[in-house]
């Protein structure tokens, strides 16, 4: 894999980098507050420590030092910052990359603001509060068990429980500090166009300096292919990149990709300097298909759900989300379903660098109420955005299987809601794919998704191996047909999006499970899994499918995988199986 050359691990937003930065991973001080009393109490001017944690870990996983598997809803870090020499002309932005839920941060015993949610990057301006020499950071992070909050696999009761696993409650994504010119890039937005073989640059800046001009700079492979000076407008520059001779499209397991040097200047000052990235594809639904740059794509994904078994829902290291993607690669999959995850931003860059596809989903909330509606808005309007410049996301998939919308089928509010975020999807972005309820019981969707765990690949292929099989809803299975009332199929594309999920009969031990009969021996195994494969291979309407899944996680052990993400099979073998052709 070639690396960007600006790319650093230990940076997490790696398509908009700033070289001034200072990344808080590590020893925090923590107390759990059992009673949430902390504010009472006086915590934000600082606390006794009751515990070293390891941040970015929560604190009940084994990898946080703190490891207490109980229930805790109000949580406090706080750190000691140094700051040597502070510079006027620049702002200082704390960045928690995911926090949960309720997150308030407090400066030198000073409150700077609290914001709700855990799937999106939060960002606090803290300049105000910070003077020279020692500082005092606190953050204070309230959960609960409420099924109105946007929280994925996390579980609302005191044990898990089906597919639901353990809470992740505080601090589960990368904390660090950035110095940001206070006349800055504010954001970068980026549209390609494959026809054009272009890229059309939208960049805010913030700050009150006039005479501003901006100096763009666009690579690949070392070699310069655009080197121009732009005068800037109303804080706003639109750019469009032609690349011509030089275009390379971005394709599975090909590539390319171009980088972005972005220099503000006000005369002959140089204010702000950003490195950013971008990758070139067309993705194009036509005739019940999906078209990568005017190729039928069919998908092999896998479903990941982003869980270590001593870190839990963060990964333990960078290098752990690249092997991640190597070993899905090595085993034939060209992409992963991020399954009920935002995950970190550097999976996506790595996805970007080895051409692997990505479905990008929302963590569901449970319980459809005026509120959790417009929370669930609020927060995936800012992921999408967040997630907008990868290359390597293809589709977006909002809501799985009717969670927080189990009355879908008939209840025209849900259905409205289902509207609503595929509509807010696609005035944020036209261009990708939106499946809005994955797996059944679709209103309005780009392409129909079906979840079945049958094991039997011929039964399999016997309940979709026509149009009217699939459509008509009658297969065997937990759920209620392909369509929500009122709605019918529209010649989307159509994928299995769902399937597999066998474990061994070893692993089937007391609470832990899998899908469907489990199986003795590796041989067994392999057997099963080609038969499904083959059998869904089969069926002309199929265009690709995702499997269940990576690894095993908490008590659902039915991964290609074990938790500690060893594989339970030679790679190859799985590799075989899948050998044909990625693009017919």
């Amino acid at each position: 894999m070639k690396n960007v050359k600006y790319f650093k691990k230990d940076y997490p937003r790696v398509q908009f980098y700033r070289d001034s930065y200072l990344n808080l991973d590590g020893k925090w001080d923590f107390r759990l507050d059992y009673e949430n009393q902390g504010e009472e109490k006086g915590y934000f001017k600082g606390f006794e420590k009751e515990y070293d944690i390891l941040v970015p870990f929560s604190y009940n996983c084994e990898a946080s030092l703190v490891h207490i598997d109980k229930r805790c809803d109000s949580v406090w870090y706080q750190k000691n910052i140094n700051f040597l020499l502070l510079d006027p002309q620049a702002d200082v932005i704390l960045h928690l990359e995911g926090s949960d839920y309720i997150t308030t941060l407090y400066v030198n015993g000073h409150k700077v603001d609290r914001k709700k949610g855990c799937t999106y990057r939060q960002s606090y301006d803290i300049t105000e509060f910070i003077h020279l020499g020692n500082n005092l950071l606190v953050i204070h992070c309230q959960d609960s068990f409420s099924k109105e909050q946007v929280r994925g696999k996390q579980r609302w009761k005191d044990h898990n429980f089906e597919c639901y696993y353990k809470e992740t409650t505080g601090i589960y994504k990368t904390v660090w500090l950035e110095y940001a010119p206070k006349t800055r890039i504010e954001s970068l937005k980026i549209d390609t166009d494959y026809d054009k073989q272009s890229a059309n640059l939208t960049i805010k800046y913030f700050g009150e300096e006039d005479n501003l001009s901006l100096r763009l700079m666009v690579e690949k492979d070392n070699k310069i292919l655009q080197n121009t000076t732009y005068a800037i407008h109303k804080n706003q520059s639109d750019i469009e990149v032609l690349l011509n001779e030089d275009f390379e499209a971005w394709d599975v397991f090909h590539p390319a990709l171009y980088e972005l040097t972005l220099m503000l200047y006000s005369k002959d000052k140089l204010l702000d300097e950003i490195h950013s990235y971008f990758g070139i594809r067309n993705i194009e639904i036509k005739d019940a298909f999906i078209y990568l740059n005017g190729k039928k794509l069919y998908q092999k994904l896998l479903l990941d759900q982003g869980y270590w078994d001593k870190s839990e829902y963060t990964a333990p290291s960078t290098d752990a989300l690249l092997n991640d993607i190597n070993a899905m690669i090595q085993m034939g999959f060209n992409g992963a379903r991020k399954h009920q995850k935002v995950e970190d931003e550097r999976y996506l860059y790595y996805a970007d660098a080895l051409g692997f596809l990505v479905w990008a989903e929302m963590p569901s909330m449970y319980e459809n109420t005026e509120a959790s509606r417009q929370q669930f808005l609020y927060e995936w309007e800012k992921v999408v955005k967040q997630q907008y410049n990868h290359p390597s996301i293809i589709t977006w998939t909002p809501l799985n299987e009717s969670w927080g919308i189990e009355h879908v089928k008939t209840s025209l509010v849900e259905q409205k809601f289902t509207l609503d975020v595929y509509n807010l999807t696609k005035k944020i972005d036209p261009y990708r794919p939106v499946i809005t309820n994955d797996g059944w019981e679709h209103t309005i969707s780009d392409i129909l998704t079906l979840h079945h765990y049958e094991q039997d690949g011929k039964k399999l292929n016997s309940y979709y191996n026509t149009l009217e099989k699939i459509i008509s809803g009658i297969w065997p299975a937990h759920h209620k047909g392909a369509f929500a009332d009122g709605y019918g199929y529209k010649g989307q594309p159509i994928l299995i999006s769902e399937f597999g999920g066998c474990a061994f009969s070893r692993d089937v031990q007391g609470n832990d499970w899998g899908y469907g009969e489990s199986v003795e021996s590796t041989a067994a195994f392999l057997d099963r899994f080609q038969c499904l494969i083959d059998n869904i291979k089969a069926i002309p309407l199929i265009c690709g499918y995702c499997y269940t899944q990576l690894t095993d996680v908490q008590q659902e052990v039915n991964g290609l995988f074990d938790a500690s993400h060893h594989p339970k099979f030679n790679l190859k073998d799985i590799a075989d199986i899948q050998s044909d052709s990625i693009l017919k």
